[in-house]
């Protein structure tokens, strides 16, 4: 169903503006009106680990979820931030929407203060997933932010490392210590100093992915 939803939307006015696209899946995702067809329309979807869909908003935030990931395979970048964005309004802690929007947004550059609001989102919806945690590395990689840092408030955040290492250890994490999939690690080594050079030994298996960074050759 989702399929056909797609190329309606794409191919019945292939010159629609973006915006026009984002209206027509609004206006497609107010038409669902029970959580059964949204479950029906979501029934095969492919996801690592699914979000709960309790209520007829979650019900259209995965929908808008799944369309936004359809109309981005099409190409039309733009329309998909906002698809995404409406995934979010109808369901705000859809973690994977807020970390592919947060992902997206790192990858253009664009708006990284939203972007790390979403992605820490998401790992805090979702800490035991490797490419959410993967994601917000990537984020701190983009910001500078190589090892844990202390905000204004007194509070710590996990730098780019410790992200990297609790990743490769959760569900998925398999691709990164084989060192695919993971932009936050082709980054890293292009750059010289100790930091690419710890999370290589991490991610050769070198040293134990629970040995404290500082005893890291």
């Amino acid at each position: 169903q989702l399929h056909s939803v797609r190329w309606t939307l794409l191919l019945s006015d292939p010159e629609a503006s973006d915006a026009a696209l984002v209206e027509a899946a609004r206006a497609f995702m107010d038409a669902i009106d029970t959580v059964d067809a949204a479950r029906s329309m979501t029934a095969g979807a492919a996801m690592p680990d699914p979000v709960p869909m309790e209520t007829l908003e979650q019900g259209r935030g995965c929908v808008a979820y799944l369309l936004a990931n359809s109309v981005q395979a099409e190409g039309r970048e733009t329309a998909a931030l906002g698809v995404f964005r409406l995934a979010l309004e109808y369901y705000p802690d859809h973690a994977w929407a807020a970390n592919d929007l947060g992902y997206f947004l790192v990858e253009r550059h664009e708006r990284l203060d939203e972007a790390e609001m979403l992605l820490e989102r998401a790992y805090r919806l979702k800490p035991d997933q490797a490419s959410i945690a993967d994601s917000l590395a990537w984020l701190r990689y983009k910001t500078g932010q190589f090892d844990d840092f202390v905000q204004p408030d007194g509070s710590s955040k996990a730098g780019a490392v410790t992200l990297l290492r609790a990743a490769v250890v959760l569900p998925g994490g398999e691709r990164l210590r084989d060192g695919g999939g993971s932009p936050t690690r082709d980054r890293l080594t292009e750059q010289a100093g100790s930091v690419a050079a710890k999370i290589d030994a991490v991610r050769a298996g070198q040293v134990p992915v629970v040995t404290p960074l500082h005893k890291v050759p």
